[in-house]
This record gives structure tokens, sequence and C-alpha cells, in this order.
């Protein structure tokens, strides 16, 4: 009986055992990411922390873009008023996170051409310059021309004297 006795105590002790997560078992935390509005791409893979190491962040492997915006990074709200998170950055805490993609407005300009008196010819098409990318100005494609002048370009101002571009040249 007393051997009985001690049989079942050990099945108990080892059953209480079984059920216990073991010690070393790591507390691990998910990160994931949100499109948020994006018109094409795609998002990054949840990444998994774990309790007490940093996470490199994920960078926009995916290409997300928005028609109208500049990825600017993520933050942890959808209107961007949340923390942000440089794209490759470091998270070194120990909790889950779900980061969205935050958008900046991404500014745009017309470029017109004026005839500037010219007698014959065709002007070329306003193009739109978006702000932090280089566009590429115009040559004369329509032959634009004036008796007694010769085409040299373009210029902000009729009489010559503002900011000189040259056809096909770069407006940054």
């Amino acid at each position: 009986m007393k051997q009985m006795m001690s049989l079942i105590a050990l099945m108990l002790l080892c059953l209480s055992f079984l059920a216990c997560p073991p010690i070393d078992e790591a507390v691990t935390y998910s990160v994931s990411y949100n499109a948020n509005g994006a018109t094409g791409g795609s998002i990054p893979d949840a990444q998994i922390k774990e309790d007490g190491i940093v996470l490199t962040l994920s960078m926009n492997t995916g290409n997300l873009v928005r028609a109208g915006y500049s990825f600017a990074g993520w933050n942890t709200a959808g209107n961007g008023s949340g923390s942000d998170y440089a794209p490759g950055s470091v998270y070194s805490k120990n909790a889950d996170l779900l980061l969205y993609a935050k958008w900046a407005v991404q500014l745009s300009y017309t470029v017109s051409y004026n005839s500037n008196g010219s007698t014959g010819g065709s002007l070329p098409p306003v193009q739109t310059k978006i702000q932090g990318q280089a566009l590429i100005l115009a040559s004369n494609s329509g032959n634009l021309v004036r008796a007694g002048f010769s085409f040299a370009g373009w210029n902000t101002s009729a009489e010559g004297d503002g900011t000189a571009y040259a056809e096909g040249g770069a407006y940054e």
C-alpha cells in the first residue's frame, strides 16, 4: 500500500511538471504592418520580437505606394498622430506592435510654357512637377519661331533676365 501511494505521488508529480511550460521557453511579441490606404504594393510580413532582444523593423520591402502621397515611414496610429518609426529602425519594447504606413502629401506644381511673342510653331503641353522629383523640361518640339530671334531655351521672365532653363534640362 505504501508503494502504491508513492507511485501515485510520483505520477502526480510527473503530471504536474508536464503541464508546466519549460522554464527556458522564450516570450515573444508580434510586430505587424498595415498598408493604411496604399493603392499598390504589399505590406511587409509580420515579425516576431523576442523578449529582451532588439528587433530591426522592416523597410518598405513591398514597395507600398499611394496615389498623391509618398511613403514617410511607419506610425503607431493610422492618422499619423502616434509614434513614428523609421524603416530599418530598432524596436526594443517588450510588447506587441501594429505599425501603419505613414503617408506624406506629395505636392505638385504646374509647369506651363509661354510662346513669348512667337510668330509660328506650337507650345509644348503643360507638365506636372512633383516636389522632390526632378522634371525633364520640354524641348522645342513644336518648333516655336520668332522673326529676328533664335530659340535659346526657357526662362522664368519674358525679358530673359529670370532663371534660364535649357530645353530638355532638369527642373529640380
